[in-house]
């Protein structure tokens, strides 16, 4: 139960509610294209029906002890129906001995609706617009002399329409020194193209962005 001020709103489980249902269908291909370059594709079609829901809302008086203002009940319910199509693109390439390159792409698109009889326009709206479309991620490892390390991985995500958080970019970096075969320095930056940025927003809440941050660490190993 949640208070919002002038009335409650209750959330009441439903002793009906039934298990979701999936059908998902995939389709994948892997290829060394190269001896130094490696590919990989995978495509899925998933078809979903009774995702969970909002059911009616029914208005009321609260009850003792309750002060008696108004109450708003609702329950969950299997309500939503539709699919998802989506397609994945990794490769891997290793440029020279000393230095790795790998990819990631991930493009999703969601097409959601209330089962009949079923009018919480809400959920279907929430859920297609806290997905985002696409999303970028390039990693690079490169060995340096002296037993040297330095990683870096530029990662992308596009914007969430429903939670009004705009897409970002950024990069984080780890420098490494392998001093013996058991002891390991490091310094790491993340976050580093801005000071802060949104990925999601609170629910309920404001938003809370992830900070820039940079730390040193030491690792031993037996």
């Amino acid at each position: 139960m949640v208070d919002p001020g002038p009335a409650y709103v209750t959330l009441n489980g439903n002793p009906h509610f039934r298990a979701e249902v999936l059908l998902s269908s995939e389709l994948g291909y892997r290829q060394l294209i190269a001896h130094n370059f490696y590919l990989a594709v995978a495509s899925y079609y998933n078809q979903y029906r009774d995702l969970e829901s909002y059911g009616t809302i029914t208005p009321g008086i609260a009850q003792p002890p309750l002060p008696p203002i108004p109450e708003f009940n609702v329950g969950f319910v299997n309500g939503i129906e539709g699919h998802t199509l989506g397609v994945e693109i990794l490769p891997d390439w290793q440029p020279t001995k000393w230095w790795d390159l790998k990819g990631s792409y991930s493009y999703i698109h969601l097409s959601l609706r209330d089962q009949p009889g079923i009018t919480d326009m809400g959920t279907v709206l929430s859920d297609e617009g806290s997905t985002p479309n696409h999303g970028l991620e390039i990693l690079s490892k490169i060995n340096l002399p002296k037993r040297f390390q330095f990683d870096q991985v530029y990662r992308y995500a596009s914007a969430l329409s429903y939670r009004n958080v705009r897409g970002y970019r950024t990069m984080d970096a780890r420098l490494a020194w392998q001093s013996t075969f058991h002891l390991e320095f490091s310094a790491v930056g993340q976050n580093l193209f801005q000071p802060q940025h949104v990925e999601f927003t609170g629910d309920p809440g404001p938003n809370v962005g992830v900070k820039r941050s940079v730390y040193g660490q030491i690792t031993w190993k037996r």
